[in-house]
């Protein structure tokens, strides 16, 4: 029986490159945890500048705060970026899409599943 071991990579930044590279239908963390929307929700990725997450944050609050499931916030290595995974009720995601580009122009929208 051939086992295969897989060693963590040490190179934390290409990791993440090399996960936004590949074709995957799951969005996943750095740490490689399914992040996937459920039934009627919507999973929106977001790159956005660090100084502007408390911005993005009451932005998306102000405008369907009842709607939102979970944001959650991952910073990206050597870089003043954030990635940003918004979820919300399917409802909600055009708002929420019109509202960020308006009042952050340069939010860099990424992969938009709907469940």
């Amino acid at each position: 029986m051939n086992e295969l071991a897989l060693k963590p990579s040490s190179n934390s930044v290409s990791s993440i490159y090399d996960s936004a590279a590949t074709k995957n239908t799951q969005s996943t963390d750095a740490a490689g945890h399914p992040i996937q929307a459920k039934n009627n929700e919507c999973l929106m990725l977001l790159t956005i500048s660090a100084d502007c997450v408390a911005e993005l944050r009451h932005l998306v609050m102000r405008t369907c705060g009842e709607w939102i499931v979970f944001i959650r916030t991952q910073p990206i290595a050597h870089a003043t970026k954030i990635k940003v995974w918004l979820c919300m009720s399917n409802p909600a995601s055009d708002m929420v899409m019109d509202a960020v580009m308006r009042a952050l122009p340069s939010a860099e929208f990424g992969q938009i599943t709907h469940g």
